[in-house]
């Protein structure tokens, strides 16, 4: 694949001009916690004090609600739940949403990029969901949802069957789907406690990498306009975070990103990715390219990856990678086939 840049930055001077300061280019991005599985993955986020976005929890117990760390928080359908929870009934989830739909809009309005986190276990924030969705896209924010569970196969596909869960493909721009059975298959001996604090720590690694990506300024940027373009409505999505030294090359820096068996989704062979990569000081360009282009050995020969870098001192020798993919599976990569006219990757400055 050939390397091209946008206008104006055709010397590697240009491409990695400082990025534009936090006040020229306001984050707008907000990670809203659904239910119990939800508020307790918002909560890590928030004790770990997520760079440029806002942490919303949002649940129908009032005791969970009180425990949950979060920059807003929001009892819903106090009428419909009595504080109490919707028991694992995602009606009671449902209707506990659609109760406080004024309020709901309100705390939505302003933001760019809308990220939905819950867990499909059959209450609040599977009740609630559809109707978050709903109002994500009556806002105009791009919409993302990071879902868990713990179902099997035939109990979520009934779940996703009976309940409004079904809709959300045509309503959110991506779905990202974490599947904790998975877990207990590569770990059996992690006990309950375990298994969710695992998952909960994946999760939120998903959802720092991707605000990071698209909100803190960089020697590359990267903007909610590429964002958009490699997430496409209803498509599913994954999101890969990794970490390794910039000593041991660019191939192991990938494939540490790489394995992800949480994912319900087989992403390799994706049309569409968008790449960022947080390095210390030591990185050159041409060690930031490489690590770009090991990249793209993992996705269709004609995908389309865009890719920004961000310098921190911190960092030392280490290089982290942040890769959000899609337009994998068949189907995915039948649509994109129409849409491609050549090979080719961008870099954004």
């Amino acid at each position: 694949m050939s390397i091209t840049s946008p206008p104006g930055t055709g010397s590697e001077e240009a491409r990695c001009r400082p990025g534009s300061s936090v006040e020229d280019a306001p984050s707008r991005i907000a990670v809203v916690g659904l239910g119990g599985a939800g508020s307790r993955i918002v909560s890590r986020l928030g004790r770990g004090r997520l760079s440029g976005a806002d942490t919303v929890a949002l649940n129908s117990d009032v005791h969970q609600l009180a425990q949950a760390v979060a920059d807003r928080k929001l009892l819903i359908g106090r009428e419909v739940a009595g504080g109490l929870g919707a028991h694992g009934d995602w009606d009671v989830g449902r209707r506990a949403a659609q109760s406080d739909i004024p309020a709901l809009r309100k705390l939505l309005q302003g933001y760019e990029l809308i990220i939905l986190v819950a867990g499909l276990g059959g209450g609040t924030g599977t009740g609630a969901l559809p109707v978050l969705a709903g109002l994500v896209r009556d806002v105009g924010a791009m919409g993302i949802g990071i879902f868990t569970t713990a179902l099997s196969r035939e109990r979520l596909q009934l779940l996703v069957q009976e309940s409004p869960v079904r809709g959300l493909q045509g309503i959110l721009d991506s779905l990202i789907l974490l599947d904790r059975s998975r877990l207990l298959q590569i770990a059996p001996h992690l006990s309950p406690a375990g298994a969710f604090s695992v998952m909960d720590q994946v999760a939120a690694e998903m959802v720092s990498g991707l605000s990071e990506a698209v909100s803190e300024p960089s020697l590359i940027n990267l903007d909610y306009a590429d964002l958009r373009t490699v997430i496409k409505a209803g498509q599913p999505s994954a999101i890969l975070v990794g970490e390794a030294r910039t000593s041991d090359g660019p191939e192991e820096v990938i494939r540490s990103a790489l394995h992800n068996p949480l994912l319900e989704a087989d992403w390799r062979g994706a049309t569409r990715c968008l790449l960022h990569i947080t390095a210390g000081e030591e990185i050159t360009l041409r060690e930031a390219s490489a690590i770009a282009l090991a990249m793209t050995r993992e996705l269709d020969p004609q995908a389309h990856l865009i890719w920004g870098a961000r310098v921190r001192k911190d960092f030392g020798s280490r290089v982290r990678v942040t890769a959000i993919v899609s337009g994998f599976g068949r189907a995915g990569a039948a649509r994109e086939a129409e849409e491609r006219s050549e090979e080719r990757i961008e870099v954004r400055g």
